[in-house]
């Protein structure tokens, strides 16, 4: 049953300026498939309204070098969020940030909860050497980042309403700091999605939040994933 305080998450955001992620980039780089999100700054004002900044959490884990998974907690009910950002895209430009790449996972956890923005999809130019992209200059694009404090661990983040995580020092401690398991884990899905179970393999990486909460899981997921390339096991939705 959706609680009340959901319903609230849900509702229609301020005609306000939308944050932007970017989806896809034509084969020549000259165009670009952007989307609207909310601003994470609208986000975390509406969690903390609704559930109080007690009353949420968000933690970050990278997903390989283009992706991170995003667990959002909204009163002790965690849904996970996974942003990649296209083939492509030029690191450090204003959708290819490491700051725009965790805004972007967060928008997608928040999504699941019912935070949407308005608006659709739609195709602009891109610069193929500065990655910048043609928006009406109103639109922040890349601008609001997450709040910041220290990385609990190397292992992943906690971002609250209370505290935060500088998302550049989650998605540059590089595959090096992680523990082992997690770059093989990430090799691992590099290799599906060059064998076309991308798709496939996110699932499984939501489910078990993004490595797995501790070294049982993270074998466990291994193992499903491992099994997912050998067997070509569909997984289900």
């Amino acid at each position: 049953m959706l609680r009340p305080s959901w319903a609230r998450l849900a509702a229609a955001f301020p005609p306000t300026p939308s944050g932007w992620v970017l989806r896809e980039l034509s084969p020549d780089r000259l165009s670009a498939r952007v989307a609207p999100v909310p601003p994470a700054a609208a986000i975390r004002a509406r969690l903390d309204d609704v559930v109080s900044p007690a009353g949420w959490s968000c933690q970050l884990l990278p997903l390989g070098e283009r992706a991170l998974v995003c667990n959002l907690t909204v009163e002790g009910v965690t849904r996970a969020g996974v942003y990649e950002s296209p083939p492509g895209t030029v690191p450090g430009s204003p959708l290819g940030s490491a700051a725009a790449l965790a805004e972007a996972a967060f928008a997608a956890a928040a999504s699941q909860f019912g935070m949407r923005a308005d608006g659709a999809e739609a195709w602009v130019d891109h610069d193929p050497e500065s990655g910048e992209v043609l928006l009406d200059e109103a639109v922040p694009v890349g601008s609001d980042v997450l709040p910041a404090s220290p990385p609990e661990s190397s292992a992943g983040a906690v971002l609250d309403g209370a505290t935060g995580t500088t998302a550049n020092d989650v998605y540059h401690q590089g595959a090096d700091a992680r523990p082992e398991a997690h770059q093989v884990i990430d090799r691992l899905v590099e290799r599906l999605k060059a064998e076309g179970l991308g798709a496939a393999a996110a699932k499984l990486v939501v489910r078990y939040g993004g490595y797995g909460r501790d070294a049982e899981e993270s074998r466990e997921l291994y193992g499903r994933l491992r099994a997912l390339l050998m067997h070509k096991v569909t997984v289900p939705s």
